[in-house]
This record gives C-alpha cells, sequence and structure tokens, in this order.
C-alpha cells in the first residue's frame, strides 16, 4: 500500500507496483528512481545527465520531478550537457 501511494506520488503511470523495473521506459525509470530518493530523504541527489536518451514527454517528466525534489528542499547537483542548459536557460520555453 505504503509502495501503491509512492509511485502514484511520481506521476508515473504503471499498471502495478509489482511491476518490473526493466519494462518501464528511460523517463520511468529516473523518475521511480527520483521519488525512491525523496521517499527515503536522503540529503543530495546527485544527476549525471539524466537527460540523455530521453523522449521529450520524458524529459518534461523528469524535470518536473527535479523541480518538484527541489521545491520539497532537497540538494541537487546536475551535471548536463551544454544544450540541454542552453534550452533550460531560455525564457520563451
Amino acid at each position: 500500500e505504503e509502495c501503491e501511494k509512492a509511485v502514484t506520488g511520481l506521476g508515473v503511470r504503471v499498471r502495478s507496483p509489482n511491476e518490473f523495473v526493466s519494462i518501464l521506459s528511460g523517463g520511468e525509470r529516473q523518475a521511480i528512481s527520483i521519488g525512491r530518493a525523496m521517499h527515503f530523504k536522503v540529503k543530495l541527489l546527485i544527476f549525471d545527465k539524466p537527460l540523455m536518451v530521453l523522449s521529450v514527454r520524458e524529459t518534461r517528466e523528469v524535470l518536473r520531478q527535479v523541480e518538484k525534489a527541489r521545491e520539497s528542499g532537497f540538494q541537487l547537483f546536475l551535471s548536463l550537457t551544454m544544450f540541454i542548459m542552453f534550452i533550460l536557460l531560455r525564457k520563451d520555453l
């Protein structure tokens, strides 16, 4: 039951909390990892190019999770490519 609540709060669509992570997409796996770290209240989240090889939808979802973690008071360290940094810094997005 606790697992179901945690997964639901992530915004990741999984059929069952017993589903193997290996069948999830890259973005869903990233969101699960972020959610797991938030659930266990780690002090620092380190992301090494978390958006590589993700679709646009998955990228948006992972960025939403990163923002949620930041707003919850977690310390973040992100390693991003210059292209992704340029996109994130654009004002008109």
